[in-house]
Parts: C-alpha cells; structure tokens; sequence
C-alpha cells in the first residue's frame, strides 16, 4: 500500500468509492459528482490539494481522505488555536478491515501537527458543509453535515484510533405539511419559560416541535501527543 497526495485523476476512483457508500446506506451524502467535487472542494477557499490523500494498492485507488488547514478565522482564532479539520474519509468495501483508514488518519495529522496544528477534529463547524438527505424523510435534505453518525462504521473506527466525543448532538427534522401542534405545547412552552429557556424573548421552539428521524451525530477530537 502507498500513500500519496491526491490528484484530479483520482477523482474517478474517488467517486466510484464514495457513491458506493451512499448507495449501500453506509453514508448519508449526496453522490458525488465531478461538479459536486468542484463546487464543494474546490470552490471553498480554505480547500488545499496537499490536506488530500488517496492509498494505492497495486495501481488501484481503495481508499482517500481530506483535510482542511482554515485560511480564514473568527476573531480570537489563530492557526495554533484552531484544530486540523478532517472532512471525510473512505474506503473501499473490499479493503475494509485492513489497517488502510488508519494509515490514511495518521498520514493526514502528521501533515496537520507540521502546519502548526495541535489537535484534530470532525465537526459541524468544517468549512467544507456536505449536504445530507435526512433518512426516513420524502427526500428532504439538510445543507450541513453535523460531525461523524453514530450509527456508521466511521464513529466506531474513530473511536477505536482514540478519538472521543467532544460534543453530541441530534438532528432534528418535522414534516410540517400535516403539522398538528402538540396539544401540551402552551403548558410545555410555560415550563420552558420559567426555566430560562428562550432566545430574543421568544421560545425557541425547536426544543418542542421536533421529532427526530435523523441521526445522532458526534463531534469527535483527539489532540497529539
């Protein structure tokens, strides 16, 4: 096996990894697309070619993974403080198992601790926003990919290389075509209330009305040694 930085001409073997994933359930993204590719990679102004991997066995593309070292912060981040952000990783179904998703993560956070990078994360707040239809819903989608499913093989290998949770989150979705409010939502919104819970002094409602069909997502980090 051998790691390499990422060409244009992988972008086939890419795709056909990836879009396999999404159409055995094993992800929930869109498929992806040489147009998908452009307007999510390479369009985003933090994207960096050398933050992308492929792992090679024999001439063959079985597995990629991508990174993102920001270019852009908020105010009071820096390079150092901001951690090395992992958008995804795959690979092929034939060569799971074997060590290959672990040496891409490796291969990638080495680059990132030489950019300065003290610790590494899949979250929410990458810049590369994946879109993701929302499972068990007419097709509905959602137009940012919240950290890893805790429902795939991915959360699971994470956890196994020492990356923890660092946050939690569920994602919420409500078919509102056939909307019937909930008939304990005054008396909900009251408790609510006398707790604090509001925003703008207005309640939030989404804490009420959603019923989640969507997966539990983590944000997962590690910080090098």
């Amino acid at each position: 096996m051998n790691i390499r930085t990422f060409e244009k001409r992988d972008l086939q073997s890419m795709n056909r990894i990836w879009n396999e994933s999404v159409q055995t359930g094993k992800v929930i993204y869109y498929y992806l697309t040489e147009a998908y590719f452009h307007t999510k990679f390479e369009k985003n102004p933090h994207y960096n070619p050398k933050y992308s991997l492929v792992a090679g066995v024999d001439d063959e593309i079985v597995g990629f993974i991508n990174g993102i070292v920001k270019k852009i912060f908020l105010t009071n981040k820096t390079n150092e403080n901001s951690p090395g952000d992992i958008t995804c990783f795959f690979v092929h179904k034939d060569y799971r198992y074997r060590g290959i998703g672990r040496v891409l993560v490796d291969e990638l956070c080495k680059l990132f601790k030489s950019a300065g990078k003290r610790s590494d994360v899949i979250s929410n707040n990458n810049p590369v926003n994946f879109d993701w239809r929302v499972p068990g819903t007419y097709g509905h989608d959602h137009n940012n990919t919240p950290g890893v499913d805790m429902d795939s093989q991915g959360y699971e290998f994470l956890k196994a290389i020492d990356f923890e949770d660092s946050d939690r989150k569920i994602a919420m979705y409500l078919y509102l075509k056939n909307y019937i409010p909930w008939d304990k939502l005054k008396e909900q919104q009251a408790q609510l209330l006398s707790e604090d819970i509001f925003w703008k002094e207005k309640l939030s409602l989404h804490y009420l009305l959603a019923r989640t069909t969507a997966p539990r997502a983590s944000i997962c980090a590690q910080a090098f040694a």
